[in-house]
């Protein structure tokens, strides 16, 4: 029997970003609610497709490192629209993502 294998793409948020030319924004908020939710991160310019409706989804954690990596895991296996409402429109379906905290 011939068995062909096709498993989920997997590589780290960092190598998605730089495959796609994609700018990871980082903000830390002026008075988080908790130290869990000092930065937030986010792709500049990325909501998530569902079905017909746009969502913005980004990682919350208490530092730059953390908050990128709870992005990940966010935006992981889903499809993702840049531009979304711009003719250069593009939408990737990203991979299972990894990040450093991983």
């Amino acid at each position: 029997m011939e068995i062909r294998l096709e498993e989920v793409p997997v590589m780290t948020i960092e190598e998605f970003a730089d495959k796609y030319d994609l700018t990871m924004v980082v903000k830390e908020r002026r008075n988080p609610s908790a130290p869990s939710s000092r930065y937030y991160a986010m792709f500049d310019g990325c909501e998530v497709t569902d079905r017909c409706m746009l969502s913005s989804l980004y990682g919350n954690g208490p530092s730059q490192d953390q908050a990128i990596s709870a992005y990940a895991e966010e935006i992981s296996l889903k499809t993702i629209a840049f531009n979304a409402m711009e003719s250069n429109r593009m939408e990737i379906v990203a991979p299972r993502l990894e990040s450093k905290e991983s």
